[in-house]
């Protein structure tokens, strides 16, 4: 960036969080929108809704299905689960009780708005993997920042819904055998880095800084998404009483003609693996391609049903089989 001619350094630039930002990505207007911070703060339209949600989870149990059916008729209860796990895995000390953006339109459901995630990754403690940010952010009777009370309501209440907390275990595990692998990740990471690293020092020398402390800061986030998976399925398992982590294997045998899906996680590849968490059932679901019927589950499990759950109580395999579904004597 040149500002009249000079060097300024390295810019991110990103769409302002308002209600015209998110019409255009969600396709309405932006009259409709309420668009809400912290404990319920107004930044567009109206806080009333709201307000009346955040008093019946305060004064409800979530245990029972049908106050927890309310609330999820009123959120979008999976981005509301994939945020979450964001911010605890990212282990972002400058939430939830600050850095919360949160909007519905009209009569939609609410959602939550990830930004502002710097206080992550490790980049100001290279031992910040082993921080329990599951107990962080579920803590009933935190400081008044970075997390008080009013910021974990919503979590710590849902997750005394055993429907809501199988989700949300699954979710995670699904996370960290994908996007959160470390692998993954730190490619990822090593990808951004690939991006900007010509710049570096002209811009770490406009600020004053070294080169140096910014390869360290990138080191450290490479680190803590290496030792991130373990530690927090310890956190996941002692959090909810989990006795263990089993690794099922998914094969498929003729991936052309059908794929898998592991609870959220949809699998192309023949042959793929996973950890899992005992006692909190997955589901192992098959969906034929035009042409091709599913048959039946092998190995580990024997069934017909194109949907299954399993509690793993030991390392699984299982392999999907797909058939034509036309006469017997077309040619497959």
């Amino acid at each position: 960036t040149y500002l009249n001619g000079e060097y300024w350094g390295i810019y991110n630039m990103r769409e302002k969080i308002n209600e015209h930002f998110i019409a255009s990505l969600h396709n309405v207007k932006p009259g409709e929108v309420d668009l809400l911070e912290l404990d319920g703060e107004i930044k567009h339209g109206d806080n009333a809704k709201y307000i009346e949600l955040r008093e019946f989870i305060e004064i409800n149990s979530m245990a029972v299905n049908a106050n927890y059916e309310y609330v999820t008729d009123r959120i979008d209860e999976i981005n509301f689960i994939q945020y979450q796990i964001a911010e605890i895995y990212y282990n972002n000390g400058d939430w939830p009780g600050n850095n919360i953006d949160y909007w519905k339109a009209g009569d939609g459901k609410w959602r939550w708005i990830l930004f502002d995630t710097d206080f992550g990754l490790g980049v100001f403690d290279p031992n910040a993997y082993k921080y329990n940010s599951l107990a962080f952010a579920t803590d009933p009777d935190g400081p008044a920042w970075p997390n008080p009370p009013w910021s974990t309501l919503f979590l710590r209440k849902l997750l005394d819904n055993e429907q809501f907390r199988r989700k949300f275990v699954n979710y995670f595990a699904d996370a960290m055998n994908s996007v959160f692998l470390p692998g993954a990740a730190v490619s990822h990471v090593a990808d951004m880095a690939a991006g900007i690293e010509g710049e570096i020092f002209n811009h770490r020398q406009r600020w004053g800084q070294s080169v140096s402390s910014w390869q360290t800061s990138v080191n450290r986030m490479k680190t803590f998404f290496t030792g991130r998976p373990g530690v927090v399925r310890n956190f996941i398992m002692d959090e909810f009483d989990l006795p263990a982590v089993h690794e099922i294997s998914i094969h498929n045998d003729h991936p052309a003609r059908g794929s898998v899906r592991v609870n959220s996680l949809v699998i192309e590849s023949p042959d793929w693996s996973g950890k899992y968490f005992q006692d909190n059932p997955i589901s192992l679901t098959a969906f034929a391609k035009p042409g091709y019927k599913f048959d039946h589950w092998s190995g580990d499990v024997d069934s017909g049903e194109p949907m299954v759950f399993i509690n793993l109580t030991q390392a699984a395999s299982v392999t999907a089989h797909f058939v034509a579904a036309g006469p017997i004597n077309q040619p497959v």
